[in-house]
């Protein structure tokens, strides 16, 4: 029983101090990138739509992108982070609209891509308008472009975004993205760009990836090993997606 004023008051103080510690334990929202990535090998790197080729004077594991659409992911790859260091070098010289006809210059990366229709995508957008993107690709039970086609995107809303700009042809960039459970961080040139929460990924499992519409680049796509013990996915044939 509390008899008096002063007990009251070292009571109150007690709530506030815990309630104040309860709070500051909580986990900070990540400021800069923690996981370790290193440059995909060719060999890791399943190219799905497009062509690609090594780019002149370069190492062996930066990729060459002149075509319009290309999809490609790391099949040893963690899927929870991944980084793209790239060089500009303009549009393509042919012009492909999406499958919902829109049409857009971007570059960005896939995580857990589990396939064609489940996935998380984070996207640099150079045109029409510049920003970044991030979407969550979820078709339960659907696993190929047939079956999906350019269904199941739910755009997610950022609680910290900043502006960014298209990049001028000749110019290196550097674009990171990692999840931490649903929670999601990316930089460009090591600048949060995009913070939040994502929905419906708890139950996606899949490698690392990147995507490129009308931008000619030279990429090399920096991934996590995989922790999974099972053996690295292989590289399907060429499928159409979106």
């Amino acid at each position: 029983m509390i008899r008096g004023v002063g007990e009251l008051m070292q009571v109150a103080s007690v709530l506030l101090i815990s309630t104040a510690a309860c709070k500051s334990s909580s986990a900070p929202p990540k400021v800069t990138p923690t996981a370790k990535l290193a440059p995909s090998s060719t060999t890791d790197i399943c190219v799905t739509k497009g062509t690609v080729g090594k780019a002149d004077g370069q190492v062996i594991r930066t990729t060459r992108v002149d075509d319009a659409v290309v999809r490609g992911f790391n099949k040893t790859s963690s899927g929870d982070a991944a980084a793209i260091d790239f060089v500009y070098r303009g549009k393509t010289d042919t012009i492909t609209p999406l499958a919902s006809g829109d049409v857009r210059a971007q570059l960005g990366l896939k995580l857990r891509a589990e396939d064609g229709c489940n996935l998380v995508y984070v996207m640099w957008r150079f045109e029409p308008k510049p920003e970044v993107v991030v979407q969550v690709k979820s078709n339960p039970g659907k696993h190929t472009h047939e079956q999906c086609g350019a269904n199941g995107y739910t755009r997610v809303k950022p609680t910290k975004s900043a502006k960014v700009f298209p990049p001028a042809p000749g110019s290196s960039h550097r674009m990171w993205a990692e999840l931490d459970g649903d929670a999601l961080t990316t930089w460009v040139d090591d600048r949060i760009v995009w913070q939040g929460t994502l929905p419906d990924v708890a139950d996606l499992h899949g490698p690392a990836g990147f995507r490129t519409d009308n931008v000619k680049v030279d990429l090399t796509l920096l991934v996590a090993a995989s922790t999974q013990t099972s053996a690295a996915l292989e590289c399907p044939g060429a499928k159409p997606d979106d």
